[in-house]
């Protein structure tokens, strides 16, 4: 895959997530273009149900009504993600599109070095029920393997 971006390849399970993300990744984009102060209940009256059911809440947090997943040193609290996508995140968001039937691809541009690192990234393609595969962070291709444990090894592809 060439690409002039940075970028993340995953794999999507099926239509309907993968727009469910896209409408999502434009909402973090438009927000980012045009500076738009959004809060909290915002975010989460945009993500549907099993996406933010992936994300832990802190106690005086706005919560969603239905049961959201217990911290562990590998889960993202919801609001942490969304600063980091929203505010955060030294990128420009560029695309989220399909490349081949159920493989996708988000590209982003970075202002610099370093930017923030893909982990956000990652998380929110996972809350989405995308195994991210393949990413060019800017400084190598990396192949993502996951562990049984929710955290992943980058094996270098450029070699």
């Amino acid at each position: 895959m060439e690409a002039r971006n940075c970028y993340l390849e995953f794999n999507f399970p099926d239509e309907t997530t993968f727009y469910d993300l896209k409408v999502v990744f434009e909402k973090f984009k438009e927000s980012r273009d045009n500076d738009a102060e959004l809060d909290d209940q915002y975010w989460l009256e945009a993500f549907p149900e099993y996406a933010v059911s992936q994300f832990w809440f802190l106690d005086t947090d706005i919560k969603p009504l239905h049961a959201t997943v217990v911290r562990t040193e590998n889960s993202w609290h919801f609001y942490s993600l969304v600063d980091l996508l929203y505010k955060n995140y030294e990128v420009d968001f560029v695309s989220l599109r399909v490349l081949s039937p159920n493989i996708g691809i988000l590209e982003y541009d970075p202002y610099s070095y370093p930017y923030g690192g893909t982990g956000g990234f990652i998380a929110l393609l996972k809350a989405f029920t995308c195994i991210p595969t393949i990413i060019n962070d800017g400084t190598g291709l990396y192949k993502i393997v996951f562990k049984d444990n929710g955290t992943y090894d980058l094996k270098d592809l450029d070699i």
